[in-house]
């Protein structure tokens, strides 16, 4: 592989490689913990042998990494496709905080994984921080959320918590998809109060 742990995959097998070995990852991280992901586990489950992991990853730790990356990029495509439909602060964050879950519950195993993630990585945690603070200051700007300055941060690290336990409960089936409206009420109604 390239000095560019991202590069691109020219080819649509080399691709479907690629992918294929990301969403074994997924799968395995998320029944099992990413700290567990090794390559013999993950060409094993990805139906490809060894060198083939290695043709598109230096190591697991860049497989996370660059799966990080597309997580990364999904929630920003997604908060993009929202940012023209809706205001900043609560119907911002709300349209986010719901098109997470749903697709936790939609897709168990990127459910975990993301849980998961958000749990193993200061990163992606801290990415995923940054976007619910955009929101909850614009929020509060607005007069929708009612937090002091030195509540907000407190208030992230709640709602950030919030959000992993409800993805891996909807992506475990430990709650049902009706009751995302009522995790997304339950986690603003404290900023509202």
């Amino acid at each position: 592989m390239s000095d560019d742990q991202f590069s691109v995959v020219k080819s649509r097998k080399g691709m479907e490689a690629r992918n294929n070995i990301m969403r074994a990852a997924i799968e395995l991280a998320g029944e099992k913990g990413i700290e567990s992901l090794n390559v013999n586990q993950l060409t094993q489950h990805a139906n490809m042998g060894r060198a083939s992991f290695y043709n598109y990853f230096d190591s697991i730790d860049v497989l996370i990494d660059a799966i990080i990356q597309q997580v990364s990029e999904e929630i920003q495509t997604s908060l993009e496709e929202i940012h023209g439909l809706s205001d900043r602060g609560v119907p911002r964050l709300t349209k986010c905080l719901k098109l997470l879950l749903e697709r936790s519950y939609n897709d168990s195993d990127w459910g975990r994984f993301a849980a998961k993630l958000f749990n193993y990585s200061n990163f992606a945690r801290n990415k995923l921080k940054s976007v619910v603070k955009l929101e909850i200051e614009a929020g509060i700007k607005t007069g929708e959320l009612h937090l002091k300055d030195s509540e907000v941060e407190a208030y992230i690290e709640i709602l950030t918590a919030g959000l992993i336990s409800a993805l891996s409960r909807l992506s475990n089936r430990e709650a049902k998809k009706g009751e995302i409206e009522k995790f997304i009420q339950i986690m603003l109604r404290a900023a509202k109060s």
